[in-house]
């Protein structure tokens, strides 16, 4: 939705580069994506529009802050994925949540799977990409933030061990960028994993680097920016990949949805997940049954009055 607060007559050269912004979100939208302000650079920075520094990342959020407060663009269409509300929920009476039921009826899809899948990425900024895919193949996904916290490792390790209890194999799919602490991310998720789960349990757990790979980098050809020389990892890093780094926020929104796909299904038996499916379309057959049933009782217990 489009409201303007302020009015605003911006330079030609700011009105060419807000017309190219647009183009950018608006071809996203299409496709059912919101972008973040750093994602919408990276798209005009790999489309040649704008160089990839600082000052220009700076002054594109000023264009785009500007745009939205005059009406220019649509306030959905960029996103904070960081400052999210919390509340209750509410429902308007009995029968609106049991209303409800029949729709959020659900069961896991993959406890007759060889495999207990999870992804985690480093950055919450992609959570609006990642996450929809995790929601439409069932599995849990994590946003780390960085590191991944003591406490969130060792929730993971009971989890992962109880599946492994269950007869399961463990696959962890992971998404970060490459550079110093990035890369190192996936070394410190392993090793911790393999100290709470111990030599045994560790065999039949692994961890999946989806990206950012070198290929993908050489592949996509994302924008590159400098790695930061006060990363306590930055000389291992350039020894063995350059001084240039990359972020994961860099690849599109398609790619970075295709990969986490493909991924997911390396470790899926379709049939048994179609299976769930239809299990699941009975139950909620079964409910709104049940919903009718509540629904005509009501009406013979209003006429009875």
């Amino acid at each position: 939705m489009k409201e303007s607060f302020i009015d605003w007559n911006p330079a030609s050269k700011s009105r060419e580069l807000l017309s190219i912004a647009e183009s950018v979100i608006d071809r996203y939208a299409a496709q059912g994506y919101d972008l973040t302000l750093r994602q919408l650079y990276y798209q005009m920075v790999a489309g040649g529009h704008i160089p990839n520094n600082v000052r220009q990342y700076k002054n594109l959020g000023n264009l785009v802050n500007n745009a939205r407060l005059a009406g220019l663009i649509d306030w959905k269409q960029i996103d904070d994925r960081v400052r999210v509300i919390e509340q209750n929920s509410h429902w308007s009476g009995p029968e609106s949540i049991l209303r409800s039921a029949i729709y959020s009826f659900y069961m896991d899809h993959w406890i007759d799977q060889e495999w207990h899948v999870e992804l985690w990425c480093e950055k919450d900024a992609v959570s609006n990409i990642l996450q929809p895919v995790c929601e439409k193949h069932d599995i849990i996904f994590l946003a780390n933030r960085g590191y991944s916290s003591q406490t969130a490792m060792y929730k993971a390790y009971k989890r992962f061990r109880n599946r492994i209890r269950d007869g399961k194999s463990v696959a962890l799919i992971y998404f970060g960028d490459h550079d110093p602490s990035g890369l190192d991310m996936v070394r410190d998720i392993s090793d911790r994993l393999a100290m709470f789960l111990g030599p045994d349990d560790n065999r039949k757990m692994e961890v999946d680097h989806a990206a950012l790979l070198r290929e993908q980098i050489e592949e996509y050809n994302p924008p590159e920016n400098p790695a930061k020389t006060t990363d306590s990892r930055y000389e291992k890093y350039i020894t063995e990949h350059g001084d240039s780094s990359w972020e994961l926020d860099a690849l599109s929104p398609e790619v970075l949805e295709e990969i986490a796909e493909s991924h997911i299904l390396n470790y899926m038996d379709q049939s048994a997940f179609d299976a769930v499916d239809e299990l699941i379309e009975k139950g909620k057959q079964d409910l709104e049954k049940a919903w009718e049933k509540f629904q005509q009782e009501g009406d013979d217990d209003e006429n009875d009055q």
